[in-house]
């Protein structure tokens, strides 16, 4: 819900231990524990602007 209801794009990641929010720049692979379990896009659409296919990234 914070993420939601500040209007904050990024993914939601489970861990070992808990969860994990991170921003839409989060890189892959950097908590070797994690597993995506929901994207969040907010309204300026930066979950989608800074996707690898649209930042040239990896």
């Amino acid at each position: 819900m914070f993420m939601i209801n500040r209007d904050l794009a990024g993914f939601v990641l489970e861990r070992t231990v808990g969860f994990t929010a991170v921003c839409p720049t989060y890189p892959e692979g950097f908590y070797a524990d994690a597993k995506v379990v929901a994207s969040l896009e907010n309204t300026k659409g930066d979950l989608k602007n800074n996707s690898p296919s649209n930042t040239g990234c990896c």
